[in-house]
């Protein structure tokens, strides 16, 4: 109620962020085919998002978030590769999603590390490609610490209204049930951090980060026509 209704955080110490009958429900969405809730506030309709979040070498995988409107379609993901591979790997998916619908996708890469390299390689080869780093300054830095805590609430915030719909995916599942938050000092939302999740699942948490980022690419962009 208080985060709801009056604007204001609940002073736990740390909190799960995602509910898991929230979980459940979306799924159930995802597998039924359901549009979101009627009630619910709907992200805007859009051509495909494409959220890519690169993995290093090593266990670590490289996640694309396909993401429809208020619709998870699936994750395409691929290990071992190097820059140059993973680069190919984004132009067939943005090809195959031009091909399908006749529409180029937003692509949103996570800048931060080796997706660098892969979003400057993007760009010099002519696509549109937007970069993402959850270490810059909130939009409301009032209430969020940063961009990745404030994206993340909103990720939350669309699950308890009912507006997306996910696959059955246990990975995804067991990184969205391990994350929590907590407030500030100063009152604001602060996220659990990468390396703290990543030290407590025992891998990189890449499904729900190249979500996160799909979603709040959907809420806060305009996708390219």
């Amino acid at each position: 109620f208080m985060a709801r209704v009056r604007g204001e955080f609940p002073q736990e110490s740390s909190e799960g962020l995602f509910r898991l009958a929230w979980l459940d429900e979306a799924v159930r969405r995802w597998v039924a085919g359901e549009e979101p809730d009627d009630e619910a506030e709907e992200m805007p309709a859009s051509p495909v998002v494409l959220a890519v979040d690169v993995g290093r070498h090593g266990p670590d995988e490289s996640v694309c978030a396909v993401l429809r409107g208020p619709r998870l379609e699936r994750f395409e993901t691929w290990q071992g590769a190097d820059l140059m591979e993973s680069v190919d790997r984004v132009r067939r998916l943005i090809g195959a999603e031009e091909e399908a619908s006749g529409k180029a996708p937003h692509v949103v890469v996570d800048e931060v590390g080796v997706g660098g390299g892969v979003l400057d390689r993007l760009r010099e080869l002519g696509y549109k490609a937007t970069g993402y780093n959850g270490g810059r300054k909130a939009r409301d830095s009032e209430r969020y610490l940063n961009r990745r805590a404030e994206d993340f609430w909103h990720l939350r915030q669309q699950l308890e209204a009912g507006a997306l719909a996910i696959p059955p995916d246990e990975t995804l599942r067991g990184e969205m049930v391990a994350l929590s938050w907590t407030p500030t000092g100063a009152g604001q939302v602060q996220i659990m951090s990468k390396i703290e999740l990543r030290g407590l699942i025992g891998r990189s948490p890449d499904r729900l980060d190249s979500l996160c980022m799909a979603v709040a690419c959907l809420l806060y962009t305009s996708p390219s026509p």
